[in-house]
């Protein structure tokens, strides 16, 4: 038997995680689009709340954040920034720009891919 500890299981590799947080981010936006279009010539505010997907590296992330149309516009005005729930910040791919009580506000980092 050996002493060296058990393998961690392997993680996603950082393209792929990269990956995630962008399809995530295409997600909630086209959701808006439908949004958008679907409120247009309604007289009523066109900033109502909504559910927009955790927008985390991890594939397999169900959790939501509630925030209306008009702050999800305005914390997206740089493509890469992103929002996740507090406890999915990684500051190996991110910074926190802004923490708010259901979200963090994370600028992804430049992050060198290997070239295939």
């Amino acid at each position: 038997m050996s002493d060296r500890p058990p393998k961690a299981a392997p993680k996603a590799t950082t393209e792929k995680r990269i990956l995630n947080e962008y399809e995530s981010k295409v997600l909630n936006e086209e959701r808006m689009g439908k949004v958008a279009r679907a409120k247009k010539g309604n007289k009523n505010s066109s900033h109502s709340q909504m559910l927009f997907m955790c927008e985390c590296d991890d594939g397999g992330c169900l959790e939501v954040i509630s925030i209306s149309t008009e702050e999800y516009k305005n914390v997206h005005r740089k493509t890469n920034y992103f929002i996740v729930i507090p406890d999915h910040v990684h500051l190996d791919l991110e910074k926190v720009i802004s923490s708010f009580d259901n979200y963090v506000l994370v600028e992804k980092l430049s992050v060198q891919l290997p070239l295939p």
